[in-house]
């Protein structure tokens, strides 16, 4: 026998409020971080809110909910809300809230959009607040290893960056007596891109590549997921180095994998670099089968570390933008980005920087791979866990340790 359910209308539960226009607010030392459907936008002086809230985007993206817990502030295309405490806890909506598709909620002609009057409408079905609290202990671990492994993802990001930053741009890297070559008295020499290392080159990055682009018409899709996903701008989102497969929404079937991609598909390393819209973005692709839409270009390494590579054109973002050629989005002409001088160390160093960034990256890739099998237990239970489908024992110890804002 599964839970007791009780009827509820979500303006019971939720209590939906507007966002505000953050230009008064925005602030570059702002400790509260400024909302949109696409994610952070800035950083706020002040907060619009301060309690645990479930987020629903009001225009644009509207298909995810999102779950914040800590003083933010919300532009007007997204919708907070205010809980009510009384009959559910904040985590628990926000996970009831995630099993529904808000597309079929759409009132938008061109932009998807949604209206409070019509959210408001929308019939749900809770346990009891006991009860409640029997799921979240139950999935709250999952999602406290997924944070868990997150964060270790962010803090290797910040290791490559603070590695190559110190070796590549301040030229401390160690000497043969592992001392840092400037400070140590390193040997430096004038060259077109400032004063270097003495035994290390310059050289046009099209001359250490090779680039798989398949622009032209678009791939015939298919609805349902297989294991041939296309790789867009949205599957270069986020912050860690590893393509999240779960950010491409687009599929072929496998006949159009092997034919329609006549310059070939990205392979193990290659660096996956956005040409249109958030131009520059880059991930590494790690040994899964994909595509590579017409948006992205895969650049493939010949005659240099591609984990030194992605971290040159990581740290290059601000100067990737003016190479900008877009009237209506922005846009970028690989060719043009190519031609571009990057510095070339010696070959101790370099291969010595590709072992070191080497573990980092499996290390990330690992701990993105278990955050997506994590992610899918978590979504198998969730709706059984909800429905009653799936009984806990009565015996599950209901705690106040784990956090069910």
């Amino acid at each position: 026998m599964g839970f007791k359910l009780i009827d509820y209308a979500l303006h019971e539960v939720l209590t939906i409020k507007y966002g505000k226009n953050q230009k008064k607010v925005l602030d570059e030392q702002g400790k509260y971080p400024i909302l949109g459907t696409g994610g952070i936008m800035g950083y706020a002086n002040q907060f619009l809110y301060d309690k645990p809230s479930v987020l629903i985007g009001r225009k644009g993206s509207i298909r995810k909910v999102r779950f914040i817990d800590r003083p933010f502030w919300t532009v007007d295309t997204l919708f907070y809300s205010e809980v009510n405490e009384e009959i559910v806890y904040p985590k628990f909506i926000y996970y009831y809230l995630s099993q529904i598709d808000f597309e079929h909620y759409n009132e938008g002609t061109t932009i998807p959009s949604l209206r409070t009057e019509t959210l408001n409408r929308i019939s749900i079905s809770l346990p009891s607040k006991p009860d409640q609290r029997k799921i979240l202990n139950t999935i709250n671990p999952i999602e406290e290893k997924i944070n868990v492994n997150e964060k270790i993802i962010s803090n290797l990001e910040q290791l490559a960056q603070t590695l190559y930053k110190r070796w590549f741009v301040d030229f401390e890297f160690p000497n043969e007596n592992g001392e840092p070559y400037k400070s140590s008295g390193g040997e430096m020499v004038d060259s077109e891109l400032g004063k270097i290392p003495s035994n290390w080159e310059i050289k046009a990055i099209e001359e250490l590549i090779n680039v798989i682009d398949n622009r032209g018409k678009t791939p015939p899709q298919v609805k349902n997921n297989t294991k041939y996903p296309i790789i867009d701008v949205k599957g270069l989102s986020g912050t860690s180095r590893i393509i999240d497969f779960n950010n491409c929404l687009k599929h072929v079937n496998r006949e159009t994998y092997e034919n329609w991609f006549r310059n070939g598909h990205p392979e193990e390393y290659d660096i996956l670099f956005s040409t249109v819209g958030s131009i520059g973005s880059i991930k590494l692709f790690y040994g899964k089968v994909g595509c590579i839409a017409q948006n992205v270009v895969a650049l493939r390494s010949k005659n240099i570390s591609p984990f030194y590579l992605y971290q040159y054109i990581d740290r290059e973002q601000e100067r990737i933008k003016t190479y900008d050629i877009g009237s209506v989005q922005p846009s970028i002409k690989i060719t043009h980005f190519i031609k571009k001088k990057i510095l070339i160390p010696s070959y101790n160093i370099e291969k010595e920087f590709h072992e070191v960034i080497e573990t980092i990256s499996h290390k990330i890739y690992s701990l993105t791979k278990e955050i997506r099998e994590l992610g899918e237990l978590r979504d198998t239970l969730l709706p059984k866990l909800l429905t009653g489908e799936i009984e806990l024992p009565e015996e599950i110890e209901v705690t106040e340790d784990v956090p069910i804002s």
